[in-house]
C-alpha cells in the first residue's frame, strides 16, 4: 500500500474500536500522537502508516484489516471529487472478478503494466454505463490486487457492499440517497413485484434494489451522473439483478422513449428551476399541460405517467410546497380531472435527502382508455407518526381504499380489480369499482372538494379532524396500552434476575474449527455453473448420513420468481417482523455425489433456523418459529440440527459477533467471516440455558423499545388534544 493513505478520526476509531471522543481525547494526552497531514482544522487527515504504528505501540491494535487498507487506499489514490469515478472501476473490476475468475487467475501473473492493459478491455462491459474516464493505469493496479484478495474472502458483492458504505460516509453531505425504509415504501406502493420498473433518476439505484427485493422481473435506470450510474449498475448486478442503467438527463434525453413500465419509482431533486423548460416546451409528454418554470417536479411526474402502461402505477417523493403552489394548480388539477392522482402521503420530516420538511408522496396511475373518473382521491397524514407506523399505516390505507367495494381489502391495485369476474362484465365492473374505490376508507375526499380554487392536495388539510370524544378515547387506549407495555417490561425485567455472576470462561471453539471436524457443514455459493445465476443454494436435509450440526446456505441473489409464496427479507429480519416478501420456489435437484440438495433459487426456512443479514446496514440475528417462506436475497441462513446445537444459543452468539462488528464501524455479516464466529463448546442442556437468557434478553429489548414507541405516541396525542382543545387538563 502507498504511503500517501490517509485516514480521518472516524476511520481511527473504526481502526481502533472506539469512539471518537477517544481519538480526540489521545489527541490532546499524548504528545507523540501522530500530527495531520492535510485536511481543515475540523477535518483532520492523518497516515495512516503513522496512525497504525503508533496504535500498535500503545497496544490499541494488533493489524489494520485488510478492508480499511483497501478503502483507505482507494480514498488516497484520488482526488475528493474524483471518489465516485474510483469507486465505480473498483465495481466494474470487482463484477469481472466476479464473471470471470479464471480469467483474473491467468492476469494475475501480468506484470502491473501489461495488467492494467489488459483490465481495460476486460471492464468494458455491456451492461455497464461507458465512463468518460481513463482505463485503470499500472499504479492503480496494485489497489485492484487488494481488492481481488479481498474479494477471495469475502465475496465481490460483500467487498462492494463494505466500499460503498465507507463511500456514503466520506460523501454524505454530498450524496443523496433515500433511505431502505422509504424505498421499500414507495416500491411496495408502486406494486412493483413481478414487473417492469423505472426509475428516470436512479441515483445509487436504492429504488432499482428494493424494487428487485420485490420480485421485479425488468429493471430500467437512467441517471445524470456517469458515475452514480456505474455505481448503481454494480450493486444490482453484483446482487445478481440484471437491469439496463444509461447516462443522460431523462428530461433532456430520455434514453427509455418507448419504454412502458409496470411501475416508475423516482425521486426527483427539489426546487431544480433548470430543468429545460424552453427547450421542452413542446414535448409530447406534457399531456397534462405544459409545467411553469418554478414546478421543476411536475415534469418528473408527466415524464413518470408517460412512461407507465395504462394500469400501470408510479410513485413520486414530492416537496410539500408542489401540493399547494399556485404556478402548479391547472396541472394538478387535469391529474384529478383525468383519474392519474390516486393518493398523496405527507411523510415525516427529514424523510426525503437534503430536504428539511415534511416530503409527500405521490400515487399515480395511468388511465386505461374508457376508465370513469373515480370519485375519491386518498390523503394520509402520517408526517407525525414513527417509521414503523408509517409504513403499517400507509400501507393498510392504500390497500383498504383499492379493495373491491363491499370485498375484502386484500392488498390489490386497481388495476387488478378488473380482473375479478361476477357476472358483470370487465367493462361494468369498472364502471361499478372505479368510480366508488375507496369511497369508505378514512382519508378518503371527494374529487369536488379538491377542485376548487386552490386545487391544494395538502394531506392535512383534508384529512377529517377528531371529535372531542374520539381523541378522549385514542389518548385513554393509548395510556392503557403504555399501562400494559409498562408492566410487561417489568415482568420481562424481572425475569432476568435469575441470571447471576460467574467467574468461570465458556469453552469456545469457532464455526471454522465445527466445519473441520466434521460438525458442521458450510454450504457456499457455486458461481459460474449451468444453472447456477449469480448464486445457488444448498441445503442437507436433516437425518441424511453427512448431515452435519449446522449448514450455512446464502440465499441467491438472483431475481425471485413471479409466484405468491412468502419470502423474508432482509428488513423482515433486521424488523423481526413476518416474511412481506414474494416469490416463487425453484425446482430442487440433486448434487452427485453428495447428500446434499442443490436449488438456483431462495431455500425453504424450516422452524428453527437462523438467519442473518449478509452485509446490510444492521446486523440482526433471527430464528424462525414458522417454516414454508423462501430465503430472500441479502441473507445467510444457519440450520442447526436440534439433537447438537440450539438455536437460540447459535442466534445470541451471531448477534455478539454482529454486536463486536459494529463497534468497529462495520455492519452487517459479511464484515466479519461467519466461519469466524465464535461458538460455546458446550452440551447441549448447557447451550439451552444460554438459549433461554438470550430469549428473555430479547423479551426485555422488545418491551423496552415498544415502552418507547408507545410513550412517544401518547405524548404526541396529549399534545395534539391539548392544542386543539379536545383534551383539557
Amino acid at each position: 500500500m502507498r504511503d500517501s493513505a490517509t485516514v480521518a478520526a472516524a476511520d481511527i476509531a473504526r481502526l481502533a474500536g472506539v469512539g471518537r471522543a477517544a481519538v480526540s481525547n489521545w489527541r490532546r494526552r499524548f504528545d507523540d500522537f501522530p500530527a495531520p497531514v492535510g485536511g481543515t482544522s475540523s477535518s483532520p487527515l492523518f497516515s495512516l502508516t503513522e496512525v497504525e504504528g503508533w496504535l500498535r505501540r500503545q497496544g490499541k491494535l494488533a493489524e489494520v484489516p485488510l478492508d480499511e487498507r483497501v478503502w483507505q487506499e482507494l480514498r488516497a489514490g484520488v482526488e475528493d471529487l474524483r471518489l465516485a469515478e474510483a469507486v465505480g472501476q473498483v465495481g466494474a473490476f470487482l463484477l469481472f472478478l466476479d464473471r470471470s475468475p479464471k480469467t483474473w487467475a491467468k492476469l494475475a501473473k501480468q506484470d502491473d503494466e501489461t495488467l492494467s492493459a489488459s483490465l481495460a478491455a476486460e471492464l468494458a462491459m455491456d451492461d455497464l454505463p461507458e465512463p468518460t474516464g481513463a482505463p485503470p493505469t499500472a499504479a492503480a493496479v496494485p489497489l485492484l490486487r487488494s481488492v481481488a484478495e479481498l474479494a477471495a474472502e469475502r465475496g465481490a458483492a460483500a467487498t462492494f457492499d463494505f466500499l460503498y458504505e465507507r463511500y456514503l460516509d466520506a460523501h454524505s453531505r454530498r450524496v443523496a440517497t433515500l433511505t431502505p425504509d422509504v424505498a421499500d415504501l414507495m416500491t411496495s406502493l408502486s406494486a412493483a413485484g413481478q414487473g417492469t420498473v423505472l426509475d428516470p433518476l436512479c441515483g445509487l439505484g436504492t429504488l432499482l434494489l428494493s424494487a428487485a427485493s420485490s420480485g421485479a422481473t425488468a429493471l430500467s435506470g437512467q441517471e445524470r451522473d456517469e458515475h452514480a450510474a456505474r455505481i448503481a449498475a454494480v450493486r444490482l448486478l453484483l446482487h445478481g439483478h440484471p437491469a439496463t442503467i444509461r447516462v443522460g438527463d431523462a428530461l433532456r434525453d430520455d434514453r427509455f422513449a418507448s419504454l412502458q413500465a409496470d411501475a416508475v419509482v423516482c425521486g426527483p431533486p427539489f426546487a431544480e428551476r433548470a430543468w429545460g423548460y424552453e427547450e421542452l416546451a413542446g414535448d409530447v409528454r406534457w399531456q397534462y399541460g405544459l409545467p411553469p418554470r418554478g414546478e421543476p417536479e411536475l415534469p418528473w411526474v408527466q415524464h413518470a405517467l408517460f412512461h407507465l402502461r395504462p394500469g400501470g402505477h408510479a410513485v413520486i417523493l414530492m416537496p410539500s410546497a408542489a401540493a399547494d403552489r399556485r404556478s402548479g394548480r391547472r396541472i394538478r388539477a387535469q391529474l384529478l380531472r383525468a383519474g392519474a392522482l390516486r393518493a398523496v402521503v405527507a411523510l415525516p420530516a427529514g424523510t426525503a435527502p437534503n430536504a428539511l420538511g415534511s416530503p409527500h408522496l405521490w400515487i399515480l396511475r395511468r388511465p386505461e382508455p374508457g376508465d370513469p373518473i373515480p370519485s375519491h382521491v386518498l390523503m394520509i397524514d402520517a408526517a407525525d407518526l414513527p417509521w414503523p407506523r408509517v409504513r403499517e399505516t400507509v400501507l393498510d390505507g392504500w390497500r383498504s381504499f383499492t379493495a373491491v367495494p363491499g370485498g375484502a381489502a386484500d392488498g390489490r391495485g386497481e388495476a387488478d380489480l378488473r380482473g375479478t369476474a361476477d357476472g358483470r362484465g370487465e367493462a361494468g365492473l369498472r364502471a361499478a369499482t372505479e368510480t366508488q374505490v375507496g369511497a369508505d376508507t378514512p382519508g378518503a375526499v371527494p374529487l369536488i372538494e379538491l377542485l376548487d380554487e386552490d386545487v391544494d392536495l395538502t394531506p392535512a388539510r383534508h384529512v377529517t379532524g377528531r371529535s372531542a370524544a374520539g381523541a378522549g378515547q385514542e389518548f385513554t387506549a393509548s395510556l392503557d396500552a403504555l399501562s400494559a407495555s409498562a408492566a410487561a417490561l417489568q415482568r420481562a425485567v424481572e425475569e432476568l434476575r435469575t441470571l447471576t455472576a460467574s467467574a468461570d470462561e465458556l469453552p469456545r471453539t469457532t464455526v471454522a474449527e465445527q466445519v473441520r471436524a466434521g460438525t458442521i457443514v458450510v454450504f457456499q455459493a457455486l458461481r459460474g455453473e449451468p444453472g447456477a445465476g449469480a448464486t445457488s443454494v444448498h441445503q442437507t436435509p436433516r437425518g441424511e448420513p453427512g448431515a452435519g450440526a449446522v449448514i450455512v446456505q446464502q440465499a441467491s441473489p438472483g431475481e425471485p420468481g413471479a409466484g405468491a409464496t412468502p419470502m423474508l427479507t432482509v428488513d423482515d429480519v433486521i424488523a423481526g417482523r413476518p416474511p412481506t416478501g414474494r416469490a416463487a420456489p425453484a425446482p430442487v435437484t440433486s448434487v452427485p455425489g453428495s447428500s446434499a440438495t442443490s436449488a438456483p433459487g431462495p431455500a425453504v426456512l424450516e422452524p428453527g433456523d437462523v438467519v442473518v443479514p449478509a452485509g446490510s446496514r444492521a446486523f440482526a440475528a433471527r430464528v424462525v418459529t414458522e417454516g414454508g417462506a423462501l430465503l430472500g436475497p441479502g441473507l445467510h441462513l444457519l440450520r442447526p440440527d436440534p439433537e447438537r446445537i440450539d438455536p437460540d444459543c447459535l442466534a445470541g452468539f451471531l448477534r455478539i459477533a454482529g454486536s463486536q462488528t459494529s463497534r468497529r464501524g462495520q455492519t452487517g455479516s459479511s464484515r466479519s467471516d461467519i466461519r469466524r464466529v465464535e461458538l460455546p463448546r458446550l452440551p447441549l442442556e448447557g447451550q439451552r440455558r444460554l438459549g433461554d437468557a438470550f430469549r428473555r434478553l430479547a423479551a426485555v429489548e422488545a418491551a423496552a423499545s415498544g415502552l418507547a414507541e408507545q410513550g412517544s405516541a401518547l405524548v404526541r396525542l396529549g399534545l395534539q388534544g391539548l392544542g386543539d382543545g379536545t383534551l383539557r387538563g
